[in-house]
């Protein structure tokens, strides 16, 4: 979650209340994450069934928790599996994952140097959770 908009979230809490719960934070960022919509491209149904019940879960034990101690709920989001034809962003992500895959694997030093070599093409480059 932005940081930015999480400490708006704590700040607005903080205005309406005069206290701040210990688990607010946590509600705040899951909350957020779980608001946002996500659109797939359509594949494997047991992997998206997964991942959309897996959301579901979330966004339903923050809502019990929540209306337990803040009386406030989570806005569920969408999960979505569409094909790529319909959506263009995710026939933007096709090809940059294309690009990208092709950068990396024929990469002739190492697997960090495709890496790198994949960053001199697009400026955000996530490998194995670090930001390159």
């Amino acid at each position: 979650m932005d940081p930015i908009k999480q400490a708006d979230g704590i700040i607005q809490f903080m205005n309406q209340n005069d206290f701040l719960m210990r688990n607010y934070v946590g509600f705040v960022t899951l909350g957020e994450a779980a608001s946002v919509n996500r659109y797939f491209d359509t594949g494997n149904q047991v992997s998206f069934k997964l991942l959309r019940d897996a959301h579901d879960k979330v966004v339903e034990r923050l809502n019990t928790v929540r209306a337990y101690y803040i009386n406030a709920t989570v806005k569920g989001s969408a999960v979505v599996e569409e094909d790529s034809e319909l959506l263009l962003g995710i026939q933007a992500a096709d090809i940059s994952v294309g690009i990208a895959s092709r950068i990396y694997e024929r990469h002739p030093k190492s697997r960090i140097d495709g890496a790198k070599a994949v960053k001199d093409v697009f400026t955000r480059v996530l490998l194995n959770d670090h930001w390159l």
